[in-house]
């Protein structure tokens, strides 16, 4: 699993730019190997909708999100998505640090987290609070059903950046 990992988090900072606006915090990339920075992945197909909903058609999307300053971390670094909710709070706790060391690196202009979960949005919250920010919203799920929110209320707060 650390060699996979490794291989995420090295293709996720190729995605990494200089300077980060909007910092969207997810929960992990799951461990099916789909990533949203693989351009595989729901919350890829989601996102890129959202954006387009707002920006209109937008070729090479991750060099797009990367040139203008958007960047999509994970809570835990490691796949939770197939645990049993005890134990992925417990990966939520203790990944919170790590966050927190992560987002004063980063600086963003806001946060976003991409998961209304209670569990989930204290451990971001209580992240972005020890690195000096507030997390600006959570947003739902991009699956499972909440496709169509998921991309409604994240068009509905791009209206509000300019580029």
């Amino acid at each position: 699993m650390n060699e996979i990992n490794n291989e995420t988090e090295r293709l996720r900072h190729n995605y990494k730019s200089e300077k980060i606006r909007i910092l969207f915090i997810g929960e992990s990339a799951p461990d099916r190997g789909t990533f949203f920075y693989r351009e595989n992945s729901g919350l890829y197909r989601e996102m890129k909708k959202a954006f387009e909903i707002h920006y209109g058609p937008i070729d090479n999307f991750l060099s797009w999100f990367k040139t203008n300053g958007f960047f999509l971390d994970d809570l835990v670094l490691t796949p939770v998505n197939k645990k049993a909710r005890k134990e992925r709070n417990h990966f939520h706790i203790i990944s919170a640090k790590g966050l927190s060391s992560r987002i004063q690196e980063y600086k963003p202009i806001e946060i976003i987290g991409l998961l209304k979960d209670k569990n989930f949005q204290k451990a971001v919250s209580n992240a972005a609070t020890q690195a000096g920010y507030n997390v600006k919203t959570f947003l739902p799920f991009a699956g499972m059903g909440h496709q169509k929110s998921f991309q409604k209320e994240l068009s509905q707060i791009l209206q509000g950046i300019s580029l």
